[in-house]
């Protein structure tokens, strides 16, 4: 965690609590982690929400810009 933290500041990432709940809003979930990843040459969170019918969301997030990553499906979100 502090790793993370560390490598946050120094790349000027945005904030992930403030693009869960951002998520969490626009998908109507519960918010239940985020993890920093590198994908290619970027860095992206992978967002974990809980949906009101018991479904698990996992979206990815441009680490840098908090915007919703190309690569994700349909509105932004997997479900599983």
């Amino acid at each position: 965690m502090a790793q993370a933290r560390a490598k946050m500041e120094a790349s000027k990432l945005a904030d992930p609590f403030q693009c869960m709940r951002e998520a969490a809003l626009r998908l109507q979930g519960e918010p239940l982690g985020a993890r920093l990843c590198q994908l290619g040459e970027g860095l992206i969170y992978e967002i974990s929400l809980l949906r009101k019918d018991g479904h698990i969301i996992k979206l990815l997030v441009d680490a840098f810009s908090g915007r919703p990553h190309s690569s994700s499906i349909g509105a932004g979100a997997i479900s599983k």
